[in-house]
């Protein structure tokens, strides 16, 4: 099932997502960008359920965007505080430092998350895009396509999506996101102390 623009085509995907979590025993995200808020809440709402699993993996430069604002003295990243952080980073790469606390609160609500660990400076980003729905009737099934995960994406941009269904695809997206997952992402709690970039002609810091 594919849509390609229009903000009314794009609603009906993002709302297509929001049914096929509810209807998941496990839901496996990737992601370059993540600021859409209803995709949140459902992914949070499925994160506290016991009978539900979430999977999350996101470009560390989203934890990155977020620990850039780690201010010492309050013990807090302080994005918006500017009397606390007079030096806030807006974002590293193309995240931004509201993504943050969007994945911190997919934490704490119990989803597992790891991060692809990148170059933004190369731009070798993590530019993944697409959600593995394993369904409580033991189907399975895949959104992708070119739009992020932002609100932007699912009201205004010409974007393209795609819903499949088809079995051989669908088992080919959950071997490289389960080779993704077991053997290229990294946990929060194993990521470095600090950021530090490849050396390179770019990169070099």
């Amino acid at each position: 099932m594919p849509s390609l623009v229009g903000s009314e085509m794009c609603i009906r995907d993002r709302d297509n997502i929001t049914s096929h979590i509810k209807k998941s025993k496990r839901v496996s995200v990737a992601v370059h960008r993540f600021t859409h808020k209803p995709l949140l809440a459902a992914l949070k709402r499925a994160s506290k359920k016991k009978s539900q699993e979430v999977r999350f993996v996101a470009d560390d430069d989203i934890y990155w965007s977020g620990m850039a604002n780690y201010v010492e003295k309050t013990k807090k990243i302080e994005c918006y505080n500017r009397a606390a952080n007079p030096n806030i980073v807006s974002g590293v790469g193309a995240n931004m430092c509201n993504e943050y606390f969007n994945v911190q609160a997919l934490k704490k609500s119990g989803a597992d998350i790891k991060y692809m660990e990148t170059n933004q400076s190369l731009f070798l980003l993590h530019h993944n895009k697409y959600i593995v729905f394993d369904l409580k009737d033991g189907s399975s099934a895949v959104h992708c396509g070119a739009g992020n995960f932002t609100a932007a994406a699912f009201s205004k941009n010409f974007e393209n999506f795609y819903f499949i269904t088809i079995p051989e695809i669908v088992e080919k997206f959950k071997t490289q996101y389960n080779y993704m997952w077991n053997e290229l992402a990294t946990a929060q709690e194993s990521l470095p102390e600090q950021q530090v970039l490849p050396t390179g002609k770019k990169g070099k810091k």
